[in-house]
């Protein structure tokens, strides 16, 4: 009787390993999908770089090889933290880029900018319509 407990001790443990093995397993193949795709994972893996994202990976691969079923779900959740805050410091940079250009092409839409008072000439209406008109305090007049 005690050897059939055993038996099903042993069998129970054999699928939730195997169970836990394949949500392992599963985190991986997300893991491969986002990488593959480029996903919202794209920019973080730019900045850590794919090939250490795929140490990484493949890491935990052996891991969930050899049972370590924690140790491979770890791994795969801080790899996601990590390139999801690679990602983070990367859309900061990409949005100071985009802030800094708008600032250079609004300098620079002023630098071309004709003022009024040396318009020696009747200015139409429907030349000024549409236009950003601004004092010379750069305040918007119309």
């Amino acid at each position: 009787m005690s050897r059939k407990l055993l038996i099903s001790t042993v069998a129970a443990a054999a699928l939730l390993t195997g169970s836990a093995l394949a949500d392992c397993q599963d985190d991986i193949k997300d893991l491969n999908a986002d990488m593959a795709t480029g996903g919202e994972l794209a920019l973080g893996m730019r900045d850590v770089g794919g090939q250490d994202v795929r140490k990484l990976r493949d890491a935990a691969y052996i891991f969930a090889s050899h049972g370590d079923e924690e140790a491979c779900e770890e791994l795969i959740e801080d790899v996601r933290e990590l390139l999801a805050d690679k990602q983070e410091v990367a859309l900061e940079q990409w949005e100071e880029e985009q802030e800094e250009m708008q600032e250079q092409a609004y300098l620079e839409s002023l630098e071309s900018a004709q003022p009024i008072a040396s318009i020696d000439r009747p200015i139409q209406v429907q030349t000024l319509v549409g236009k950003d008109l601004r004092n010379h305090r750069d305040e918007e007049l119309g």
